[in-house]
């Protein structure tokens, strides 16, 4: 698989709802990279998601319970705000 295609399965992952011939490969490396930092993980670059997803298989799960967290303490924000 090439770079390019690595790039974009990660984005159609991460962005399922997105409309992909809107963005460039540049595009959706400056999405994930600010989605993963967001989440609490900290990487230079793209190619290091590659990486670790390829070096530690629960990469995926760890990712996901950070975002878990992440989510959950946006919606408690919003509902603090909204009450």
């Amino acid at each position: 698989m090439t770079r390019n295609e690595k790039v974009i399965n990660l984005y159609k992952e991460t962005y399922a709802d997105e409309n992909l011939e809107e963005l460039s490969i540049d595009e959706m490396e400056e999405a994930l990279m600010e989605y993963y930092l967001a989440t609490g993980f900290e990487i230079n670059s793209v190619d290091e998601l590659f990486e670790n997803r390829d070096v530690n298989p629960d990469f995926d799960k760890e990712m996901e319970k950070k975002i878990q967290v992440v989510l959950k303490e946006l919606a408690e924000k919003e509902a603090k705000k909204n009450a």
